[in-house]
């Protein structure tokens, strides 16, 4: 399966800093240039791994990176 970005997505793709992350957890990509990780179960397995990564795809346009990019939601109602 293959993660298409749009113009704009590619554009707005974030160059990212990995953390360390605890034992139970792990980094996937949702595009092979490695610009738009997730972290996941490091429980989940091959065909699992697949279909969590396809259902993220197909909902791209949904995921945000920080919470000024979170669309409805005031980032002051975060931070207090």
């Amino acid at each position: 399966m293959e993660v298409r970005l749009s113009n704009e997505d590619k554009k707005d793709a974030l160059e990212v800093d990995l953390k360390s992350l605890p034992s139970h957890l792990k980094y996937e990509f949702l595009d092979p240039n490695h610009s738009c990780p997730v972290i996941i179960s490091a429980k989940l397995n091959g065909p699992k791994i697949e279909i969590l990564l396809g259902v993220l795809q197909r909902d791209i346009g949904v995921i945000s990176y920080s919470i000024d990019e979170i669309k409805g939601i005031s980032p002051s109602l975060c931070m207090r």
